[in-house]
């Protein structure tokens, strides 16, 4: 595989993007910023934001995601405000490349035009006030040829483009691990809207290959779509940080659909520090000497990052904790223990019990 976009000066350095959708910041995005950002510094590397679009195809405001990153102390390196070789920094004004990589998907035969249930994303759901999902597609748009397709797209038919996943196994990278295996199930993801705006993924696959990101913080299943992709267009995979996802005590993810405590607004009151150190909860921190369940200055959590310590198992959290930050220090404790016995336990787990050294007295017995 090669990287096609980028010299060899660039793709050797350490480059991290974190893409943000929306005005209102959640803690699952800080959170991805964060480790982008400790990365980034801990391996003098860069750190680079680009903004994604919103539900409804916006573009958040640049001035304001920028403010608050300031406000975590979150610098970057390249981005909308600071500038870099790679600009513009944002999806919206990037839809050609997204149109023109999916043009070699589709000659591919890895993406084809659904032209049949184009007509739901105008509906709209009144309780989440956006689009409702799509229906699976008939099939009959994937049997149609690339020319007839392309000649209901030319006479403007709405339609979405569909990304058709094999039922295989892909390798990649891990930070941690070296190199795994995804396997994927067949399934057809949505790449291009209707409104020819790209979907989360589909963004994140080509911005990391045209910003020449080598590494790539992962959070949720769909962030392994792009291995499809890569493999299909022969594109140089990131390298990636797998984190888990952000769960609440009932087991359920920590979605922002009506959920006003998985924003970031919600906690302005509470010191940024606490908020940093309740994200992290001591995973990507090298264990030290130190009294346990302290909180990290961002420069000392750049000195003690050590990705060793990242697990991809999903983080849950209380999150009406965090409203009390003179408990941050317990919380924080608490945390790393109950890490430090799952990590036992699975370790147990691991062991078979013919590698288990039995006494003298009861191997005889």
């Amino acid at each position: 595989m090669r990287r096609l976009s980028c010299d060899s000066g660039i793709a050797k350095e350490i480059r991290l993007v974190v893409r943000i959708s929306g005005d209102h910041l959640s803690l699952e995005g800080l959170r991805r910023a964060l480790y982008n950002f400790l990365f980034a510094r801990a391996n003098s590397g860069k750190f680079i934001l680009q903004l994604g679009l919103t539900k409804h195809g916006r573009q958040p405001r640049a001035k304001k995601i920028e403010a608050l990153l300031d406000r975590f102390g979150l610098e970057r390196d390249e981005g909308p405000g600071t500038g870099g070789p790679f600009a513009p920094y944002s999806v919206a004004k990037r839809l050609k490349t997204y149109a023109d990589v999916v043009e070699r998907l589709i000659d591919a035969g890895l993406a084809y035009r659904c032209f049949c249930c184009s007509d739901t994303w105008k509906e709209v759901d009144p309780m989440k006030k956006e689009p409702t999902k799509l229906l699976p597609c008939s099939k009959e748009c994937f049997a149609k040829t690339r020319s007839e397709s392309r000649s209901m797209a030319l006479d403007e038919l709405p339609h979405v483009v569909r990304l058709r996943i094999p039922n295989r196994a892909y390798l990649y990278e891990d930070v941690v691990h070296g190199q795994l295996s995804r396997h994927l199930p067949a399934t057809d993801q949505l790449l291009l809207r209707p409104d020819f705006m790209p979907t989360s993924f589909f963004a994140d696959t080509v911005d990391n290959h045209t910003l020449c990101a080598s590494h790539y913080v992962a959070s949720s299943s769909r962030d392994f779509f792009q291995l499809p992709i890569c493999d299909a267009l022969q594109w140089c995979l990131p390298t990636f940080i797998n984190i888990g996802s952000l769960l609440l005590r009932s087991g359920s993810r920590l979605l922002t659909y009506n959920n006003a405590r998985s924003y970031v607004r919600t906690y302005s009151s509470i010191h940024e520090l606490s908020i940093l150190n309740f994200l992290l909860a001591g995973r990507g921190l090298r264990k030290t000497s130190d009294k346990k369940g302290r909180l990290y200055s961002v420069d000392e959590m750049i000195a003690q990052f050590d990705i060793s310590t990242i697990t991809s198992d999903a983080l849950s959290m209380n999150t009406y904790k965090l409203m009390k930050p003179e408990r941050q220090e317990t919380l924080l404790e608490q945390q790393l223990e109950l890490d430090e016995e799952v990590r036992l336990f699975n370790m147990f787990n691991k062991n078979s019990f013919e590698d288990v050294k039995f006494s003298d007295s009861l191997s005889k017995s």
